[in-house]
């Protein structure tokens, strides 16, 4: 087996175990645990070796920078790039401690960084908070678990998606041929297409006081999918909370205008406009492009302005914050569930 010296142990999860390197401070050591690593991603892996990203730095991503073998030949783990961040996409979803133009700025770095990653011809495919680092200085994005991309157009697939993170094309496709396994499906499953549906649920998030798109939807008077992280049924569904008929119940949501005019387009053309077919035919679904988030996300921070709250900041066409009278809403919201506020808030 190539020698490696192992530091402390980092962190422990289903697969495999991670360590620090002694003497290489920029690198961790992934070592599997026993029965964990198939044929199929000792294989994935050997794929990534040997295919390095360009344009993506080793702060961007946890990619394989060498692989470590038994005697036998067998892959034992994987040296990797330490990433720098010290909180995850959702802690800036939640914004306790940070003002609102941080998480416009972490959702323009998020597009370039998918913009790069498909400039690479790489899906990610898994795309949920938990993969997703932030350094709270920076603002930069940096993407662990790598080994779940969905590469070589579905030769070495991803195999897993969290709830709330599947487009509705391949939520429907599941159904509609009595699977949940993403593995071995027989269908085409994420695509570059896929990921962009779930980068505007990302982008929704952080502009919208953490609220999934799919979120808070009251579909009885007592029944309601009022929570942070919406599960995939709303989704299959296509229960956006500003499509036509539906009214956005959390007291978290603010409404619609507090964005551009563009940036509402926009979220319109992903969660709508770019709803599947009946057929679910890929070819039928238009979304928006990671570097017209881009712009349209620089274009919206140029617009905003100071709350009495510095922790606040928001467009300069309303005529008070939306984020001061959430957090109204929220309070009241807790006294009394259902005897809620109307927002004050409206465009100049």
């Amino acid at each position: 087996m190539t020698k490696i010296n192992l530091g402390k142990q980092i962190s422990s999860g289903g697969e495999g175990i991670l360590y620090e390197v002694v003497g290489q401070p920029n690198d961790v050591y992934k070592k599997f645990k026993p029965f964990k690593l198939t044929r199929p991603l000792q294989e994935k892996l050997e794929y990534m070796w040997k295919n390095p990203p360009k344009m993506l730095t080793d702060n961007e991503i946890s990619w394989p920078s060498f692989l470590a073998k038994t005697p036998s030949g067998d892959l034992d783990g994987f040296m990797m790039p330490r990433l720098t961040f010290n909180m995850k996409l959702n802690d800036v979803y939640e914004r306790q401690y940070y003002p609102y133009e941080f998480s416009v700025i972490v959702a323009s770095n998020l597009c370039a960084f998918v913009h790069d990653v498909h400039e690479n011809n790489i899906t990610v495919g898994d795309f949920n908070h938990e993969n997703l680092g932030v350094d709270d200085e920076t603002s930069f994005v940096s993407m662990m678990d790598c080994d779940s991309f969905h590469l070589a157009g579905g030769r070495y697939p991803c195999i897993v998606c969290m709830a709330g993170y599947a487009a509705p094309e391949l939520l429907k496709r599941m159904r509609g041929n009595n699977t949940t396994r993403y593995e071995g499906a027989p269908f085409t499953t994420f695509t570059q297409n896929t990921d962009l549906w779930t980068l505007a649920v990302h982008i929704f998030r952080l502009l919208m006081n953490g609220v999934s798109p799919y979120n808070g939807v009251d579909t009885t008077v007592r029944t309601s999918s009022a929570v942070v992280t919406a599960g995939d049924e709303p989704i299959r569904k296509g229960m956006y909370v500003f499509k036509q008929g539906l009214e956005p119940f959390d007291p978290a949501c603010p409404p619609h205008y507090v964005l551009t005019d563009r940036l509402m387009k926009m979220f319109d053309t992903a969660f709508i406009h770019g709803e599947p077919d009946i057929d679910y035919r890929e070819n039928t679904i238009t979304r928006p492009q990671a570097l017209e988030w881009y712009d349209a996300l620089m274009e919206y921070q140029s617009q905003l302005t100071n709350c009495r709250n510095k922790m606040h900041q928001y467009y300069n066409r309303l005529s008070n914050c939306p984020w001061c009278e959430a957090e109204e809403r929220e309070q009241a919201w807790t006294r009394n569930r259902y005897s809620v506020p109307a927002y004050r808030v409206r465009r100049k």
